[in-house]
């Protein structure tokens, strides 16, 4: 019996104490609300103003998400979490460590931090703004918000899609220079990654952190950055791009087993594949900036429209020579048909001419040996009439001789 009612008083006194531990935190709220809300915290001077000591800000953030990377438009986006942890003497207290409402985010001092290569910034406020805030009891402050961001990234795409793309993150104090306000990353764990980021063309390869505080002509202002390592995913290039251009090469290489006489189906083959290039190419440029230098896909298109335009080049070449080629053996069979009917004809002249002065030494041997006195008188008065035409050799008894041209000869 003593046992239980041991036991009942210390289940009592625990409830007790829970219940002035509850109500303590709320009178520690409750007063701590009070002094924000009271003149006594002016959040529009900045921390240590009074003793001349910079503000510190401790940075670091968590990476939910990068959702867009544009070559295009040379910019990516950026879901954080942001944290900025600085102290402030005047908001040191007593209590625990106390998580103030969303609602009192503009009652504190903030530093005033902005994105130095931002281009579009998103605060989260659905379904209530996206903040924490917690004081610690010796005024230490964590300031954490959710930030969507659109960034500014210069892309160098000469070798691309082989290439790899440094992307930075620019956190910059506006108004406070270093004499008043200095950022810092926190030396564990500065920039966390969520382990889900899938890209669907890189891969976030590792993150670089460095200062970028810069002098300016009202003074300089401190600056920290990160910087993002994205290495293209080649996979999709190889199969979208460079495998069916190698196919269209290969294919214009056929035409080369085409019978050269086959003029429709070379040239149709040779044309269709110098489109398909230049299709290709003029696709693969739209989705790209148009930058002044060669790009390294740039060079493997061209390489290709040259094999292809080469392929088209050879035919015409090659049909050329072929005619070419066909006109000259037309002339040539020509010309030895006209000498091969040339042939007898020259023959037989031939043969008139070399028997022409045999035949004239018989006839003049026979004109040269008259039978009678009357027939040397007529073949003399011929001679000396210039006409030496054996038709007008008179025969004895009457008779006339043939005639002794070579064309009676032959004939």
């Amino acid at each position: 019996m003593e046992r239980l009612l041991g036991i009942l008083l210390l289940l009592t006194s625990l409830q007790v104490t829970a219940q002035n531990t509850k109500n303590a935190n709320i009178s520690e709220m409750t007063e701590f609300i009070k002094y924000l809300d009271q003149a006594k915290y002016d959040n529009r001077v900045r921390p240590n103003i009074d003793t001349g000591i910079p503000v510190r800000v401790e940075m670091n953030f968590f990476v939910n998400t990068i959702s867009t990377l544009s070559e295009v438009h040379m910019e990516y986006t950026i879901n954080i979490y942001m944290r900025q942890k600085w102290t402030d003497p005047r908001l040191q207290h007593n209590f625990s460590t106390i998580t103030l409402s969303h609602q009192y985010g503009d009652k504190l001092w903030v530093p005033d931090l902005f994105f130095k290569n931002e281009k579009q910034a998103t605060f989260h406020d659905i379904a209530v703004p996206n903040r924490l805030i917690t004081i610690t009891s010796d005024g230490t402050v964590l300031y954490s918000q959710r930030l969507s961001l659109t960034l500014s990234c210069n892309m160098y795409l000469g070798r691309f899609p082989l290439d790899v793309q440094r992307c930075p993150l620019y956190l910059e104090s506006y108004g406070y220079t270093t004499k008043d306000l200095q950022f810092y990353w926190r030396e564990e764990d500065p920039i966390q990654l969520n382990k889900d980021i899938k890209l669907p063309e890189f891969d976030l390869t590792k993150s670089e952190l460095g200062n970028c505080t810069v002098a300016y002509i009202t003074g300089a202002f401190t600056c920290v950055n990160a910087t993002f390592t994205l290495e293209r995913q080649f996979t999709y290039y190889l199969i979208q791009t460079y495998i069916p251009s190698m196919l269209v090469v290969f294919l214009s290489w056929v035409s080369f087993w085409i019978d050269r006489h086959a003029v429709p189906a070379r040239i149709t083959l040779g044309l269709l594949t110098v489109l398909t290039i230049s299709t290709q190419s003029s696709s693969s440029s739209e989705r790209l900036p148009k930058v002044s230098y060669v790009k390294a896909l740039d060079i493997w298109q061209v390489t290709c429209l040259i094999f292809v335009f080469g392929a088209l080049i050879e035919y015409s070449i090659v049909n050329v020579l072929s005619r070419r080629e066909y006109n000259t053996y037309v002339r040539k069979k020509g010309h030895d048909q006209e000498n091969h009917l040339r042939i007898p004809q020259l023959a037989v002249a031939a043969l008139k001419l070399s028997a022409y002065p045999i035949f004239q030494r018989f006839l003049d041997k026979e004109a040269g040996e008259p039978k009678s006195e009357d027939d040397s008188q007529v073949i003399n008065t011929a001679s000396a009439n210039g006409a030496h035409r054996p038709d007008n050799v008179e025969i004895p008894n009457g008779e006339r001789r043939p005639s002794a041209t070579p064309s009676a000869v032959f004939r």
